[in-house]
């Protein structure tokens, strides 16, 4: 038979075990929170990325959502409006004048 000092550490020792159970639990889900939020943003960073180093028209709404994810993005926009049929906005980090040029005279001469 245990006497009381005994089944007292017993039961403190299952209490214990029991809050550190419970702590496991909520970091598992707390880990596969931030797994998960750590998968989104590199979704929306993948996303940014392309439309930012690929596109050389964005549409209005890409302007936003890329605006959204980077306020500095606006440098590097030039807002053309109904100019283009392409977009809205043309993304100087992607347009090249001088390709542009080449491309017109290639045009002109017929080539």
């Amino acid at each position: 038979m245990m006497n009381p000092h005994e089944n007292y550490i017993a039961e403190l020792e299952y209490l214990q075990f029991l809050e550190r159970e419970e702590s496991n639990k909520s970091n598992d889900f707390m880990s596969s929170t931030r797994r998960f939020d750590m998968d989104e943003h590199l979704q929306v960073q993948n996303q940014f990325n392309k439309l930012v180093n690929t596109k050389e028209y964005l549409t209005q709404e890409e302007f936003d959502f890329c605006f959204d994810w980077d306020k500095t993005i606006k440098e590097d926009m030039f807002y053309i409006g109904d100019y283009s049929k392409l977009g809205d906005y043309l993304n100087l980090r992607v347009y090249s004048e001088q390709e542009h040029h080449e491309y017109t005279q290639m045009v002109e001469r017929g080539f």
